[in-house]
Formats: C-alpha cells, sequence, structure tokens
C-alpha cells in the first residue's frame, strides 16, 4: 500500500511539473485560407496566442508590408489592410517576445 501511494504521489508531482513547464511556454498559431483573392484585403482567419505578441506580413521579397500588435488570447477576422500589399505571394509571421512562434505562406489568386 506504501508503495501505491508513493507512485500516485509521484505522478501526481510529475503532471504538475509538466504542466506549469508547459505553461511557461510561448506559443502562437496563426490559421490563415492559403490562398487569397488579389485586390482584396488580407484577413487573417484566426490568431492565437499565449501572451501579447505581434504579427508580421512580409512580401514576396522579404519586405515589411504590416505589423499589427496582439493581445494574448484569440483575435479572429483580422483585417490587414495597407497600401503596400503585394499581389503575389505573402508570409505571416507570429512572434512573442521577440521569438517566432509561427508562420504561414500565402498566396494571392
Amino acid at each position: 500500500m506504501k508503495n501505491l501511494f508513493a507512485i500516485a504521489t509521484a505522478t501526481v508531482l510529475a503532471a504538475a511539473v509538466g504542466t506549469s513547464a508547459m505553461a511557461a511556454n510561448d506559443f502562437g498559431h496563426i490559421y490563415v485560407s492559403p490562398k487569397i483573392e488579389a485586390g482584396k484585403p488580407l484577413n487573417i482567419d484566426l490568431i492565437n496566442v499565449s501572451s501579447p505578441a505581434q504579427l508580421e506580413i512580409y512580401g514576396a521579397r522579404g519586405q515589411l508590408v504590416s505589423t499589427q500588435d496582439l493581445n494574448a488570447g484569440v483575435t479572429t477576422d483580422l483585417r490587414i489592410q495597407s497600401t503596400q500589399v503585394p499581389g503575389g505571394a505573402l508570409t505571416a509571421v507570429l512572434k512573442v517576445d521577440g521569438q517566432t512562434v509561427d508562420t504561414q505562406s500565402i498566396t494571392r489568386k
């Protein structure tokens, strides 16, 4: 019985330590249609981040087209309107604390 209690206690402690370690990691995800209609504003469907973040949009030649500061949590229907949005390929880069946590390639059709 003592061994069973010791194993159960060790399992609970390991789970608690693993959960807090995972919660300390920054994460973020960008959900966007891979093909966007040319001439229309760029619409990011959903962004989910663990802490305040920045979304950067780059053109095909690597030029920064737009940036957007985001709060922690879920952001939906984010419209990127910029006179600099090119008609070709774009890359969305999501950064938390200066670290890239997700990137998405977007093709303008």
